[in-house]
């Protein structure tokens, strides 16, 4: 049987399901802006929602379709993908690292892209 502070803890926990972000450096102003309304509008919670975010956090491929006309050989495509992974991933990662910074707990199932 649990005491009265975890059941009233457990019955107070607010979660905010987010699904496909698909963060681009494009898109990076709006998923920053959407995650501080929502640290604006729990700002005065004194227990902060979890974030539960599911589905593909960053958009993995080559940004803008003309990267995507280009001829490349097959180790250039590879870089290329893997640089703008890693400048995607870069985003979310200082997103939720600041989100964490103001008591939100997170919770990843990433999709086919982290």
């Amino acid at each position: 049987m649990m005491n009265e502070d975890a059941q009233e803890l457990l019955n107070s926990r607010i979660v905010v399901h987010i699904s496909d972000l698909h963060i681009t450096k494009k898109t990076k102003y709006r998923v920053i802006e959407f995650f501080s309304l929502i640290a604006s509008y729990y700002k005065d919670f004194d227990i902060k929602p979890v974030l539960i975010i599911t589905g593909d956090i960053v958009n993995g491929y080559l940004e803008g379709k003309k990267n995507r006309r280009k001829k490349k050989s097959s180790y250039q495509k590879n870089q290329v993908t893997k640089k703008t992974y890693n400048e995607q991933f870069l985003i979310a990662k200082t997103i939720f690292d600041q989100m964490e910074e103001l008591g939100y707990e997170i919770i990843i199932c990433a999709g086919n892209h982290y």
